[in-house]
């Protein structure tokens, strides 16, 4: 999508915000949305639906693809707080997730669509094919409410525990970069060439995924992959923990600093190995390494998968199912 459309495109949600604050004004100030019907645009507020002005070509042509119950709600800008954000770019290629604090779930779904619900400030924006979302703050604290059964996340004395669900077509996206800090991410049912997935202390579960390239990284959370399928896999864990199944192609690489990263693949035909302990200990296929500053390698450097292993004070096991 060229620089014009997207001006059109922030330029027209911008027009459209004050149309609806009018429009809502005009009818008794209730709260409303807008939608794309049949080329124009309507507002609804209750009972009532105002036709408003018509589309532009390329709204009307995602509409043709899409269907017409996309919406947006009353915006002006791109920072919001508890809303919902109903997007129609028609060229989302690449999503990048960066969140402090909060919880996030990830499905595949007709439209690009992010639902907030919560009170943690963040911003959205699209630029040449790539859709950032950012709730990145300092100073969050988190503590666990036995009524909620998870961790509430405070900022300035606030409670702003906030819920990202997003949905994205399953085979559009050529890459994906999910960062969560505290709380958990859910994601599952994506095909994509690129994944990138940290976390600090929070909880990431990836399921029925597909990626050529994948890097997963904990500092003391945790990761939990399953169903996946991808050529080279990247595992790091600092003091968290790591737990994948799924199918390599090619290459493996886990390096664990004083966590623990378990793997289970399918068994393969042929596979080659090296691993590198300092004092942890690692595990393939039931035969054991480890011990002070102890290197070992087995199988063909040239064989697929091979699994480069590194660990420290950590464990490192792989399993063939």
């Amino acid at each position: 999508m060229g620089k014009k459309i997207v001006l059109w495109v922030f330029g027209g949600i911008a027009l459209a915000g004050l149309v609806i604050a009018i429009v809502g004004f005009a009818i008794g100030g209730m709260p409303g949305s807008i939608s794309l019907i049949d080329g124009q645009w309507v507002y609804h507020s209750g009972q009532n639906n105002v036709p408003l002005f018509s589309a532009p070509k390329w709204a009307s042509r995602w509409q043709e693809r899409h269907g017409s119950d996309s919406s947006h709600d009353a915006f002006g800008t791109s920072s919001y707080t508890n809303a919902e954000h109903v997007v129609i770019y028609e060229d989302v290629e690449k999503l990048t997730l960066d969140i402090s604090a909060g919880y996030v779930k990830l499905v595949p779904g007709d439209a690009p669509t992010l639902t907030v619900d919560g009170k943690l400030p963040y911003t959205e924006n699209y630029d040449d094919g790539e859709w950032h979302i950012t709730a990145r703050h300092d100073n969050i604290s988190s503590r666990w409410d036995g009524g909620w059964g998870r961790n509430l996340f405070w900022l300035g004395g606030e409670n702003v525990t906030t819920t990202f669900t997003l949905t994205l077509p399953a085979d559009v996206l050529d890459g994906m970069d999910i960062n969560i800090g505290m709380g958990e991410a859910d994601i599952s049912g994506f095909t994509l060439e690129q994944l990138d997935c940290i976390t600090d202390m929070g909880a990431i579960t990836l399921g029925d995924t597909t990626a050529t390239t994948a890097a997963f990284e904990v500092s003391m959370g945790g990761i939990e992959v399953t169903g996946f399928e991808g050529q080279t896999v990247s595992l790091t864990t600092n003091m968290g923990g790591i737990d994948f199944t799924g199918a390599v192609g090619e290459t493996l690489n886990a390096n664990c600093s004083m966590g623990g990263i378990t793997i289970t693949v399918p068994r393969p035909d042929d596979y080659g190995w090296s691993a590198e302990v300092s004092l942890g200990a690692i595990t393939i296929d039931g035969y054991g390494t480890g011990g002070l500053d102890s290197n070992s390698s087995g199988g063909s450097r040239d064989a697929h998968p091979y699994f480069d292993l590194e660990c420290g004070m950590g464990s490192i096991e792989v399993i063939f199912s």
